[in-house]
């Protein structure tokens, strides 16, 4: 039986399905909280690539210095993964806080829904991670 501490049996890397144009991008706020102007501009740009974003209502709430408790980050980042719409999940913000988020995940449930999933910075920690436990694809960008 595999824990949720153990690497993905399989060797190597899972590729995920690439992004077409119509597919739901999950935004995500795994860190930092979201500065609103700079994120109305991506979202335009997803837009105009032809991808259809999403994210949750309380995307831009802050939590002293993140963007809100790592249990409401940890089940945002779940529920992207859940979803079988979302294809993607873009971190819409870099910063401090994605590497508490790693006890909370829901290992299991990620390893079995696999997703594009981006970011950079501090987000280079839930990368690794989702990497190593995953075996995904992982991409580093903003």
């Amino acid at each position: 039986m595999q824990t949720t501490d153990q690497l993905p049996s399989e060797p190597g890397c899972r590729q995920v399905p690439a992004l077409r144009r119509g597919d739901v991008v999950g935004i995500a706020a795994p860190a930092s909280p979201v500065p609103r102007a700079e994120f109305h501009v991506a979202l335009h740009g997803l837009r105009r690539l032809g991808l259809r974003p999403r994210y949750r209502d309380d995307l831009f709430d802050q939590h002293l210095y993140l963007a809100r408790p790592d249990v409401t980050r940890a089940a945002e980042l779940a529920d992207l993964f859940a979803d079988p719409e979302v294809k993607a999940i873009f971190c819409a913000c870099p910063g401090y806080g994605s590497l508490r988020l790693l006890p909370l995940l829901p290992w299991d449930m990620l390893r079995r829904h696999p997703k594009i999933i981006m970011g950079y910075s501090d987000i280079t920690a839930l990368l690794l991670a989702i990497h190593g436990r995953c075996g995904f694809t992982t991409f580093h960008g903003p």
